[in-house]
C-alpha cells in the first residue's frame, strides 16, 4: 500500500517546486529587466520593437550615476531615514502595544478599537492632510506664531520621518504579541503594602482550597498528614519570601518584614 502511494507523493512534490520556481521566476523577473535596462544604450531603450538584451552593454552607466548624480548623500538620507522611523516604530508599538495588552484604564477599549480601525484607511488618503499639518506647523520653517509665512517642516528629515513615527500595525502586533507572551504568567515580585495583601489573599485562598482536598485525603489515608503538614510548610515559606522582599527600613513595613522573619524561622525549624 506504501509502494502506491509513493508515486502520487512524488508527483505532488514535483508540482509543489514547480509552482514555487515559477513564483520565484515571476518575482526575480522585474530585477533583471531592470539590470538589463541599465545596461541598454538610449537608441537600445526607444528602439521599436523593444530590444531586451542589449548588444554592447554599458557598464559605466554605473559610474556616471555616482559621478554625476549625488548618490551619496540620497543612499545617506535613506539610511538615516529608515533607521530612524525603525527605531520610533518599535519604541512607541512596544510601549503601546504593551499597555494595551496588560492595563486596563479608562477608554482603553476604545482605543484598541481605534488602532483597529485604523488599519482599514490606506496612507494614500492621509498624504494631502499630513502636506497641511507640516507645511503650517508654528514657529518652523520661517512660520509665524499662527503658522504662516514659511513652508514649516517642508524640505527637512523630520518631514519624512514624523508621519511614519506611530504604526497602527506595529501596535496591533506588539499587543498581540504581550497577550501571548508566556512571561507575564511568571510570579511578580511584590514591591508595596497592597501587592502584599494581594499575594497573602491569594495564597490563603490557596491554602484553603488545599487544606479542604487535603482533609478529604486525610480522612481516606491518615499517613498523608506529614505530607499535608510539608504542602502548608512550603505555601507559608512562598508568603514569607514574598513578604521580606519588601524594604524593611520603611515604617509600613516593619510588622510584614517582622512577620515574614517569624515565618522564615518556623518553616527552618520545621
Amino acid at each position: 500500500m506504501d509502494i502506491d502511494r509513493r508515486p502520487r507523493f512524488a508527483t505532488l512534490a514535483v508540482l509543489k517546486y514547480a509552482v514555487l520556481a515559477l513564483g520565484a521566476v515571476v518575482m526575480i523577473a522585474p530585477f533583471i529587466d531592470m539590470v538589463l535596462g541599465a545596461l541598454r544604450t538610449p537608441a537600445e531603450r526607444l528602439a521599436v520593437p523593444q530590444v531586451y538584451w542589449p548588444g554592447s552593454p554599458q557598464w559605466n552607466n554605473f559610474a556616471r550615476v555616482f559621478a554625476e548624480l549625488p548618490m551619496l548623500t540620497w543612499l545617506f538620507n535613506s539610511v538615516l531615514i529608515t533607521s530612524v522611523i525603525t527605531a520610533l516604530q518599535l519604541a512607541t508599538s512596544t510601549m503601546a502595544g504593551y499597555a494595551l495588552a496588560k492595563y486596563r484604564f479608562r477608554g482603553s477599549d476604545l482605543l484598541l478599537k481605534t488602532v483597529i480601525g485604523a488599519q482599514m484607511f490606506p496612507f494614500f488618503l492621509l498624504i494631502i492632510p499630513i502636506f497641511f499639518l507640516l507645511r503650517f506647523v508654528p514657529l518652523a520653517g520661517s512660520n509665524d506664531i499662527v503658522g504662516s509665512g514659511g513652508s514649516g517642516l517642508l524640505n527637512s528629515y523630520l518631514a519624512t520621518i514624523l508621519p511614519f513615527s506611530i504604526s497602527w500595525y506595529g501596535i496591533f502586533l506588539m499587543r498581540q504579541f504581550a497577550m501571548n507572551d508566556r512571561t507575564a504568567a511568571a510570579p511578580v515580585e511584590p514591591r508595596d503594602t497592597g501587592d502584599v495583601r494581594l499575594h497573602l489573599s491569594l495564597e490563603r485562598s490557596h491554602l484553603d482550597h488545599d487544606g479542604h482536598a487535603q482533609r478529604a485525603r486525610i480522612a481516606d489515608d491518615p499517613g498523608r498528614d506529614l505530607s499535608v503538614a510539608r504542602g502548608v510548610r512550603r505555601s507559608v515559606f512562598r508568603v514569607a519570601s514574598a513578604c521580606s522582599s519588601l524594604c524593611v527600613d520603611r515604617p509600613d513595613h516593619c510588622r510584614i518584614s517582622r512577620a515574614a522573619a517569624i515565618l522564615r524561622s518556623r518553616h527552618d525549624c520545621g
